[in-house]
């Protein structure tokens, strides 16, 4: 064995299996090559773009950014450069760059992230051919290609297929760095990184232990070499990571955009706050994965309620909006498995927003309104966590398959650590598998399409366990049984995942467990002691049950990948498969059994008045739109709403000034009622379009019971419905707009949740 302090004294072991045995001819490989291609193609390209903007939040701002220079460099999301987008800005600038070329359409925004799906494809391809040969490239190619959330993802305006392709890349340069041991390449993987954060930040750097360990046990350097080579990678990945923000936070405020998502204004404390630490639930007391749990977006102090319960965490209790609520360190959306308060009506399990919460009795109405699913469907975490329902159908169902060849790889260094190529790719590849596997496990607030940057290390663990498998099925040592194995235990797998889905299991499951029973009994059959001895009949055999195994777990997957393509959905939040039509969370959504009348009332009416989500693509009414298009005069922005929410729809429409008055949800403590005022008197701002439900809705807070006015009065997650010292000086200082002015039809019956005010006149 090769001793990995000294590796500059090995020479890398050529691991080239020989063509007959590996290999496809040349003109097959590339038949089968453009095949997963198209495949990859039809998958991110088929009606792109035809059903919305998918996520109107991100599409307002591109739409922005379009606008003019400066709102591209600060990704605005307004086009009066009011308020940032809470992400940073490379995605963005690549969809900025789309609608100026092909112009303003869902098709040229969804555009750049198709392409960087089909991209990835290819060079996952490329890159587990280097060492295992055709066959296993185009499996892992396949794999990704069929991958559902890595499907869905593509075709959406969410960034992190992007993200994909630009880690992809940085795994290519380690893998030249870790061959050559050249120093050029090891800084080059660092700048894709750093490149790779700003397309989504802190998640660019869940591939950096795979990065670095892959140069530190595989390059032919001494090992002091490769430390300090790491180390100058290290901070030349930082430098280039934080560029941009610095670039940001250095200039004067006045003369930029206010950085959404954050308390302070500072695009590092949204990279390492809202977008770093508080998905980890470590620092800050912001909700809804870090936004201010006050849901001020004024520049004030509001004082909560006294809190007398003591749930998961006493501290956290205290400092929750909810009567008797309990959150995981008060870091995420009130409640996180926690348990209720005392007295009547506490939450039975998971109070707050929190995952798996339980409306409890009688009693607090603000406390029954509270329980409910979690807002990211996630499931609870643990080990399984990846089979649930909510994320198997996503990424779970080649998982098995993945894990064993990890294992194949071990058992084929003989457990040993060697510098060879097979080697470098167990490290790469088995630990970014298992880095994003375990971070998915047990991280509690993420939403189902972060999974897309741990597609490729499954997929390209598939393709290589496939030949690596073989290998050792052909051979006579017990590993030989790992093949098999990893077909069964995937095809169980998948089995108890469809279980969730009745009607698709009943036809599923069948096809599935037939073609994996037949598969898997012919390789058992002539893996028996008195079949050792292959003839080529035999070898033939043996290869066409293990693609009569692949077979069967490659249905699940590419259904479900298909069935969103054909579908055609478009959501803020992109889910693959039957999963995909499960709502988004609501306060109480799947809980409304609890509690008295008067609290399901309010939470059924609370749910349909936020059936809008979280920015996806609401239309505003187009009443409205004339009546703000024909009043607007010289006032800079056509008017302000209390959040994006509300305010995408009117840009998209428009292409005018819109002012979010809290940012993303609401939090954003960006103006003070001193500033407000002074906008309103110097003519820069004079409509308010007040309330919470996407483009109006069925929901009035003066309609609900006292607990849960005072609930949303300080501070219900999201920005929903928040009163405010400022807000109730526009309500009490600014004309009410007849809704017959500005409703269409005059009908006041889809649009209870707003009201127009005009600043310019004062009430009478």
């Amino acid at each position: 064995m090769a001793d990995i302090a000294d590796a500059s004294t090995v020479s890398p072991i050529d691991t080239t299996l020989p063509q007959s045995k590996t290999e496809m001819p040349r003109l097959w490989n590339r038949v089968a090559l453009a095949a997963v291609l198209l495949l990859a193609v039809f998958m991110d390209f088929f009606q792109l773009g035809q059903n919305g903007y998918g996520n109107a939040y991100y599409a307002a701002g591109v739409r922005s950014m379009a606008d003019s220079w400066h709102n591209f460099f600060f990704v605005s999301f307004d086009p009066g450069g009011f308020v940032t987008i809470d992400k940073p800005p490379l995605g963005f600038w690549l969809q900025t760059l789309s609608t100026k070329i092909f112009g303003f359409t869902p098709f040229s925004i969804f555009l750049p992230q198709a392409l960087c799906g089909v991209l990835a494809v290819w060079l996952l391809y490329a890159l587990v051919k280097r060492h295992f040969g055709a066959v296993a490239g185009l499996l892992a190619g396949l794999a990704l290609a069929i991958t559902p959330i890595s499907v869905v993802t593509n075709r959406n305006n969410t960034i992190d297929g992007t993200l994909a392709l630009v880690l992809l890349l940085a795994a290519w340069a380690v893998i030249h760095a870790a061959e050559s041991g050249k120093l050029r390449w090891l800084l080059l993987c660092a700048v894709f990184v750093g490149v790779g954060f700003n397309v989504k930040m802190a998640e660019a750097y869940l591939v950096v232990p795979a990065l670095g360990l892959a140069y530190l046990l595989c390059a032919p350097r001494p090992l002091w070499t490769r430390i300090w080579h790491l180390a100058l990678a290290l901070l030349v990945m930082l430098l280039l990571s934080l560029s941009w923000a610095l670039a940001v936070d250095l200039t004067p405020a006045s003369q930029r955009p206010y950085v959404g998502s954050t308390q302070d204004n500072s695009e590092l404390s949204l990279a390492f706050g809202y977008n770093g630490l508080n998905r980890l639930h470590i620092g800050g007391n912001n909700g809804f994965g870090g936004r201010n749990r006050n849901g001020n977006p004024f520049n004030q102090n509001t004082q909560r309620p006294n809190t007398t319960g003591g749930g998961q965490n006493s501290t956290a209790a205290q400092q929750s909006p909810l009567p008797g609520g309990g959150n995981n360190n008060g870091n995420t959306v009130p409640g996180n498995n926690g348990t209720g308060g005392t007295g009547p009506g506490n939450i039975g399990s998971g109070n707050g927003f929190g995952r798996n919460g339980n409306v409890g009795g009688n009693g607090n109405a603000a406390r029954q309104f509270a329980g409910g699913a979690g807002g990211f469907q996630t499931g609870a975490a643990g080990p399984f966590r990846l089979f649930s329902a909510t994320l198997g159908g996503q990424i779970g169902w080649l998982l098995p398959f993945a894990l064993v060849a990890i294992v194949a790889l071990a058992v084929q260094r003989r457990w040993r650590l060697q510098v060879d190529n097979q080697q470098l790719a167990m490290v790469l590849w088995g630990m970014w598998l298992l880095a994003m596997a375990i971070f998915f496990s047990i991280d509690g607030s993420f939403h189902q399409y972060y999974m897309t940057e741990m597609a490729p290390g499954l997929s390209a663990l598939v393709g290589i366990g496939v030949v690596v498998m073989w290998q050792a099925y052909r051979g006579h040592g017990w590993n030989g049984w790992l093949l098999p194995i990893a077909l069964g235990l995937t095809a169980v797998a998948q089995l108890y995942m469809l279980a969730s889905y009745p009607s698709w299991y009943q036809w599923l499951s069948p096809i599935i467990g037939v073609l994996a029973v037949v598969g898997i009994g012919l390789l058992v059959l002539l893996r028996l002691p008195w079949r050792l001895q292959f003839d080529l009949p035999r070898v033939r055999i043996a290869g066409g049950a293990v693609a009569l195994g692949l077979l069967a777990l490659l249905i699940a997957p590419t259904i479900w990948s298909g069935y969103s393509v054909i579908r055609n959905t478009e959501s803020s939040a992109p889910t693959a498969g039957p999963s995909a039509q499960v709502a988004f969370a609501l306060p109480g959504r799947n809980n409304v059994a609890g509690g008295n009348n008067a609290a399901r009332a309010a939470r059924n009416n609370l749910v349909n008045a936020f059936q809008g989500g979280f920015g996806d693509g609401g239309n505003a009414d187009p009443a409205l739109i004339s009546f703000l298009e024909s009043h607007q005069g010289n006032t800079k922005f056509l008017v302000a709403t209390p959040s994006s929410q509300t305010a995408d729809s009117i840009i998209l429409s428009t292409n005018k000034p819109v002012m979010a008055l809290g940012g993303f949800s609401g939090g954003d403590p960006i103006l003070t009622t001193s500033d407000l005022q002074n906008l309103i008197h110097n003519g820069t701002v004079r409509y308010f379009w007040l309330g919470g439900a996407r483009g109006g809705g069925q929901f009035n807070i003066n309609q609900l019971p006292e607990q849960f006015r005072q609930f949303f009065a300080n501070g219900a997650p999201g920005g929903f419905g928040r009163q405010n010292q400022a807000t109730t000086w526009v309500t009490s200082h600014c004309s009410v707009v007849p809704a017959s002015s500005w409703q269409s039809g005059g009908s006041t019956n889809n649009q209870g949740a707003n009201q127009l005010y005009d600043c310019g006149t004062p009430q009478s």
